[in-house]
């Protein structure tokens, strides 16, 4: 007598493709978020009449004119925030209605100034100086949006090149350069609108009045001005 056997073979299944649906709803949620987070972070507007530090967002150091120079060509570096002159600066349109703006130091009167080398590649990183405004595209800058609410990158009008710390550290002293956009914490910066009381004449700020709060426990990063 003969004995038959039935052998069934089962093939593996292979994941199913997310239904056409699922994806679609799946993208609008994506770029609804997208716009969301862009609607969120409001444009920054300076007001020209007042002074602000502007403290690199890695490393909570202001930005700063080293040994505080007035001579034109000394470089941007970052530093502990000092209420220095050299740290504190005037945004001032360069056009009535315009987005980009001149960075004017307090103590020099002089601009951050972005000044490409002849034959040098956009790619790479450049110092950043302080000059006598002229005008330059390398001397206009705009605060686009990046990074956490309030934080915004320095985008220079000539080549579009942001202000970057040239090393992500902590130390006074670190040369701010123009550097290609990454999104990285070392090229976001925050205003602080210093508290000052106004004088009757020029230069019309007399002895700055001190912050609300100057210093994280850390000791390294500025808090924000109420």
């Amino acid at each position: 007598m003969t004995t038959a056997f039935l052998l069934t073979v089962r093939t593996p299944q292979t994941s199913k493709p997310a239904p056409p649906t699922f994806v679609f709803m799946f993208r609008v949620l994506f770029l609804c978020l997208l716009a969301f987070s862009a609607a969120a972070q409001t444009p920054i507007t300076p007001d020209d009449q007042a002074l602000y530090g502007i403290i690199c967002r890695s490393s909570g150091r202001s930005l700063d004119i080293s040994h505080a120079a007035t001579t034109g060509g000394a470089p941007a570096v970052q530093w502990e925030f000092t209420h220095a002159l050299s740290q504190q600066w005037r945004l001032v349109l360069i056009r009535e209605g315009g987005e980009y703006y001149r960075l004017e130091a307090k103590h020099s009167g002089l601009c951050l100034s972005l000044e490409p080398t002849p034959g040098a590649t956009t790619s790479g990183n450049t110092p950043l100086v302080q000059r006598a405004f002229t005008g330059a595209l390398g001397q206009q800058w705009r605060l686009v949006p990046a990074g956490p609410i309030g934080s915004f990158q320095l985008e220079n009008r000539f080549d579009n090149r942001v202000a970057t710390l040239a090393a992500v550290d902590k130390f006074n002293g670190t040369a701010v350069v123009a550097a290609r956009a990454t999104g990285r914490a070392s090229q976001q910066w925050r205003l602080f609108q210093l508290q000052l009381r106004l004088a009757a004449g020029p230069p019309y700020f007399t002895v700055p009045e001190p912050l609300a709060a100057l210093n994280s426990p850390s000791g390294n990063e500025l808090q924000p001005v109420p």
